[in-house]
């Protein structure tokens, strides 16, 4: 396999020079994942962003549960709308999630085949104004590609990196390179800014 042409991850909060380093993985059929991404773009990041601009690096990882099927197929959509349209990326994961119960769960998708569900994903897609046929193109499964779609060798990436390092639970959150463990998915705003005010205080006060 060879190395990605660029940095993997889907960019939350850009910076120069991060005073804290934030990674989050996540799956996109998890109702954990879901809650925990639903208050990370509605109020952790833009309050990061008023609070500490330029300080904060967040960075989400693709990482499907196995147990999980058509995490794969959704993990690949993401990769798809990101190629079409990137701007389009948090929008389509926040639709995932809007529509995971009725749509994503193991019972809902048991009895669909990989077709049905790369459609469905492209027309999900077009809920947050991606272009459907071209993301429908990238998940298509063509004979003269060895890794089977055109996204598919970025998706090998992706859960090659999660595997090297050592993620299982999601959603993980990795704090300045190490997993931090007491991060959880129900995590109000307030504890977040306690979390964070308190990482970026100590490191103040090691200057």
């Amino acid at each position: 396999m060879s190395s990605p042409a660029r940095p993997l991850g889907h960019v939350l909060i850009q910076s120069p020079a991060p005073a804290l380093t934030l990674q989050v993985f996540t799956d996109y059929t998890c109702p954990f994942c879901a809650r925990m991404w639903k208050r990370l773009v509605s109020e952790v990041i833009p309050w990061m962003n008023a609070t500490f601009p330029k300080q904060i690096s967040l960075v989400a990882y693709t990482m499907p549960q196995p147990w999980h099927p058509q995490g794969t197929i959704l993990a690949e959509a993401v990769l798809a709308v990101e190629a079409v349209s990137p701007t389009a990326l948090v929008p389509f994961i926040s639709r995932i999630y809007e529509t995971r119960s009725d749509k994503w769960t193991d019972e809902k998708t048991v009895d669909k085949t990989r077709n049905q569900l790369y459609d469905e994903c492209a027309a999900l897609a077009a809920d947050v104004g991606v272009d459907a046929a071209a993301v429908r193109d990238q998940l298509t499964i063509k004979p003269d590609l060895k890794s089977g779609n055109l996204v598919r060798g970025l998706f090998k990436q992706y859960v090659k990196f999660a595997r090297k390092n050592g993620m299982h639970v999601s959603p993980t959150v990795v704090v300045n390179g190490l997993e931090e463990g007491s991060i959880s998915s129900g995590w109000t705003l307030e504890q977040w800014k306690e979390y964070v005010n308190g990482k970026l205080a100590t490191r103040d006060e090691k200057k």
